[in-house]
């Protein structure tokens, strides 16, 4: 009974040893590529902690670039930028994930017409927020046209995330967001030496 109960148990340690975290790990990170939900979860987390990072070295170089009241007036017309663009984007982005793949042969009218709607409500938007910085408050710390061309390249970015996620083309998405973030720390830098 007792090599009996040493066989047993020498079987289910070997059990235990075959189950090694090694095979569960692969076939997690495998299952993230895989997996279409996961891969383009994995692409929004990549894009998040890319932004992230990315635009804390932003802050970091303006504050340490720029004056006090240069970096609190361009925070807040950042800020207002991202709010009408979010504003024209409204419910744009979750719409062009879900329709685009059953689109199927319609997907690049889908695709313009979406983004079309996008930027002109943004735009309407964004003269709304001119309109009220030069009535009620302050103008805003650049020139409308550029506030405005701001607010149409920002709206098309981010619906571009949705288009590449729906078209199953998510792993441009933090690749996309990264460049971006490296151009605007070149531009803010270049901008800074400009100046000087």
């Amino acid at each position: 009974m007792t090599s009996a109960k040493k066989a047993g148990g020498s079987s289910q340690l070997e059990a235990v040893r075959s189950h090694s975290p090694r095979p569960l790990l692969r076939g997690a990170i495998s299952s993230l590529v895989r997996i279409p939900l996961y891969r383009s979860a994995t692409a929004l987390v990549l894009t998040t902690g890319a932004n992230a990072g990315l635009g804390l070295i932003f802050w970091t170089l303006a504050a340490r670039l720029y004056s006090i009241e240069e970096v609190g007036r361009g925070a807040a017309t950042v800020a207002a930028l991202q709010l009408v663009s979010m504003l024209g984007c409204a419910g744009l982005t979750p719409a062009l994930i879900r329709f685009i793949p059953a689109s199927r042969l319609s997907t690049r009218r889908l695709v313009e017409i979406t983004y079309l709607a996008g930027l002109s409500m943004a735009l309407l938007c964004g003269v709304g927020v001119l309109i009220a910085s030069y009535l009620f408050i302050e103008p805003l710390s650049v020139p409308s046209f550029v506030f405005l061309g701001g607010v149409a390249v920002f709206t098309i970015f981010t619906l571009q995330d949705g288009a590449l996620i729906g078209l199953r083309r998510e792993a441009w998405v933090p690749v996309e967001n990264a460049t971006f973030g490296v151009i605007k720390i070149v531009l803010l830098v270049a901008f800074s030496v400009g100046a000087a």
